[in-house]
């Protein structure tokens, strides 16, 4: 059972914005932040599906080749599985931004790469509102091949079979009249290629309290990693001062936070997880 997220969130919310107040002083306490992490991942804690898709995001973050911090990582995948979990058109990738703001202008290959994939994953919404589809379809599908040549060529010859449509002369009725009556299978079989390749694109039917939890567990990561790197003096001769005497301190709470954000909770009760199986495409 998912815990009653909306009081949780409410009084959690209603908390941190009384340190916000008093973050002069209150940020300087490295135990009350990690306290704050602890009550954010207790949303969750409870429910078997939501500490799989943790699982998950963890596990889809080690295997990436990549010079970004794990947390940065974790955060990128989270964004994107969570929007289409919402039901969203793609990822704001804040939170992965918040730790590196330069993230999205020039991205490793292997992220560019999921990145790509989740926006093709996404067609069907893209498509929908669209005046030219079939020029969009190509144009997304395309970006993600040109990625997957250096990367997975194998994914990209799986990724040109699927673009090996029926020749409907560049016509957007007809486009949309053959996305409308296949566009479902196709997208699919384009999520079990991606889920064989990249384990990426699970379709994880998540409960509308879940979505919700899930959501609320976001924004509230989101605040806490804005409330570490936020300015809190506002005199700035004072700030400088305390930043220069507490800076190490500073680096141990980041790197403390970091190691342990948007983590599954496995101590204690490994069984739990013992033998669990992603979704997979259907």
């Amino acid at each position: 059972m998912v815990t009653s997220s909306k009081t949780n969130c409410e009084r959690l919310l209603a908390k941190f914005q009384l340190i916000r107040l008093n973050a002069g002083f209150w940020l300087q306490d490295e135990e009350l932040l990690l306290l704050m992490q602890q009550q954010i991942e207790q949303l969750l804690a409870a429910n078997e599906q939501l500490q799989i898709f943790l699982m998950w995001v963890s596990q889809k973050s080690c295997i990436v080749t990549t010079h970004y911090r794990p947390v940065i990582v974790r955060a990128f995948y989270f964004d994107l599985a969570l929007a289409r979990i919402l039901g969203l058109v793609g990822g704001t990738l804040d939170l992965a931004r918040s730790f590196d703001s330069t993230l999205t202008r020039n991205l490793e290959r292997t992220l560019a790469l999921d990145l790509a994939l989740d926006r093709v994953l996404g067609l069907n919404r893209v498509i929908a509102l669209s005046q030219n589809p079939q020029q969009v379809f190509d144009v997304v599908l395309d970006r993600a091949i040109g990625h997957a040549r250096f990367l997975e060529p194998k994914l990209a010859l799986a990724l040109l079979q699927l673009k090996g449509l029926p020749d409907l002369g560049r016509d957007a009725n007809k486009f949309k009249q053959w996305w409308s009556s296949h566009g479902e299978a196709w997208t699919e079989q384009l999520r079990a290629v991606v889920i064989e390749y990249r384990n990426l694109g699970h379709n994880w039917q998540f409960s509308h309290q879940q979505q919700k939890a899930l959501k609320e567990y976001y924004s509230l990561n989101c605040w806490l990693v804005d409330c570490l790197n936020s300015s809190c003096y506002t005199d700035s001769q004072v700030r400088s001062e305390i930043e220069l005497a507490q800076g190490s301190c500073r680096s141990r709470l980041r790197q403390n936070l970091e190691s342990s954000l948007l983590l599954p909770l496995l101590k204690g009760q490994p069984e739990f997880y013992s033998g669990c199986a992603l979704p997979q495409a259907q």
